[in-house]
């Protein structure tokens, strides 16, 4: 199977000098409590490496404020690390337009949010202008569409 996400040596501070802070974490070994009382810097992501590959189940663990999320909003790019690689089929996500970017990643965030309107106009959220084919591809492909038509 070939690797659809790779993450590499993957970190996200927080604050006003996240590089600054990385650069003592790396040479003095702060802790997050130091970072945080030295810098004024949160460390969220910690040097994470993982591959997902294709087709694969794929489920991120931990306690709250571990810095799950925050790992997630990393892949479409709603979030830029100060140090590491992240990858969508050998791509760096970089070089990708935030547009087509978001269009081709879909995720349930921890805190859902439901907006006015129909639940049509939810799935037309990401691309406003999809026919009523594309909305009932849609959610026969995240399996809600029996849910939406009881």
């Amino acid at each position: 199977m070939e690797t659809a996400i790779q993450i590499q040596n993957v970190w996200k501070i927080f604050g006003n000098q996240p590089q600054v802070a990385l650069d003592a974490i790396k040479s003095k070994g702060l802790t997050k409590a130091q970072v945080l009382e030295q810098f004024d810097c949160v460390l969220a992501v910690a040097d994470v490496s993982i591959d997902v590959n294709e087709c694969e189940v794929f489920c991120i663990m931990g306690l709250s404020g571990s810095g799950k999320s925050t790992l997630i909003d990393l892949i479409p790019n709603l979030r830029s690390p100060p140090k590491g690689i992240i990858q969508i089929d050998g791509h760096t996500v970089k070089n990708f337009s935030l547009k087509s970017l978001r269009q081709a990643i879909s995720f349930v965030p921890q805190n859902a949010h439901i907006f006015d309107g129909t639940v049509s106009n939810h799935i037309r959220y990401g691309k406003k202008d999809a026919t009523d084919y594309e909305v009932v591809e849609a959610s026969r492909l995240a399996g809600a569409n029996s849910f939406i038509s009881n």
